[in-house]
């Protein structure tokens, strides 16, 4: 609590994560410095940048859920953010196709982000779904296979690492995608924009 109430009178944020016989991570994040010189995702030529497409952010914690909308849209993606796994599900489940990409949090109250991604492809076959997690060594590679998830990253990422997580599982998920069948008289689909 004495670490809480230093992040919450600096305006940052903490959160830990535990997990039986690995230990625990503390996480702390203050807010950025005025006037200290940042590399920002416009003067950084390593940054990847998006072309609009739609995400959908699932992170339990609102700090972080508003950090990564932040990051992700300042570098060119439109951000849907959830801070319930079952708000989300609700949500891709009505409409499937408006999403481009889940980014999932991996511990979350009420469903982790394992079986979130499971049921999102299984309602949509081959979503592309980028795991976050600080637990690495929770769940094997079948497991991964199998909730359909195209990459995982470890948490904290900074700002360059999860733009290029998310170019990663954009990519992935692009070169998964079969080919689209046109219909005779019909033109192909154009681009979401």
């Amino acid at each position: 609590s004495i670490v809480h109430g230093i992040m919450r009178d600096h305006g940052g944020t903490v959160w830990m994560e535990s997990a039986r016989d690995r230990g625990t991570t503390v996480t702390c994040l203050f807010p950025a410095i005025e006037g200290a010189e940042a590399t920002t995702p416009e003067t950084n030529p390593e940054m990847p940048h998006g072309h609009g497409e739609n995400l959908l952010l699932v992170e339990d914690q609102t700090p972080l859920a508003l950090i990564g909308q932040r990051r992700l849209e300042s570098i060119g993606y439109r951000t849907v953010v959830f801070t319930d796994p079952l708000e989300a599900r609700a949500a891709f489940a009505a409409n499937p196709e408006d999403f481009d990409m889940m980014i999932t949090d991996f511990s979350m109250p009420g469903m982790n982000g394992l079986l979130l991604a499971t049921e999102m492809t299984r309602l949509r076959p081959r979503f592309p779904v980028l795991l976050i997690t600080g637990y690495m060594d929770s769940f094997t590679p079948e497991d991964i296979a199998q909730a359909g998830i195209c990459t995982i990253a470890k948490k904290p990422l900074t700002h360059l690492e999860l733009a290029q997580a998310v170019q990663k599982t954009l990519a992935l998920a692009a070169k998964a995608k079969p080919p689209a069948q046109a219909t005779p008289g019909t033109e192909r689909p154009s681009a979401r924009h």
